[in-house]
């Protein structure tokens, strides 16, 4: 019997587990920097939900007295989430859903005869 006894090839080293340790350990504080940058972000949703929200309702306001060119409304002192009725005044239209598409609101809001609006309450 004849054997063929092949040439050996060489190796070539593996990765060091050194080196693995290093680049599994970036990806574990890529992750955390990542993750704690996501939950700050989705922490202060709600706090900028409410902020867009009564910027909404104070241009809906707004708009609906330059439209019918009144200055004055009579004031809101009970806060309200529904504008489908309101603001009450001479030549005042209801915001919703004509000004204002969304009813009823998250919040709910004041408004004085000038008709700036106050969040009473934001959720």
């Amino acid at each position: 019997m004849n054997a063929v006894v092949e040439p050996t090839r060489a190796r070539r080293p593996a990765l060091p587990l050194v080196a693995l340790l290093v680049v599994v350990t970036a990806l574990g504080v890529l992750a955390a920097v990542g993750t704690a940058g996501l939950v700050t972000r989705l922490g202060s949703a709600p706090v900028d939900a409410c902020a867009a929200e009564v910027a909404t309702v104070q241009r809906a306001m707004d708009a609906m007295m330059a439209d019918q060119g009144i200055v004055a409304v009579v004031p809101q002192d009970s806060a309200s989430d529904t504008f489908t009725d309101l603001p009450a005044g001479s030549g005042t239209l209801p915001l919703a859903p004509r000004y204002l598409p969304l009813a009823p609101t998250t919040g709910r809001y004041t408004w004085d005869a000038d008709g700036t609006v106050t969040q009473g309450a934001c959720p």
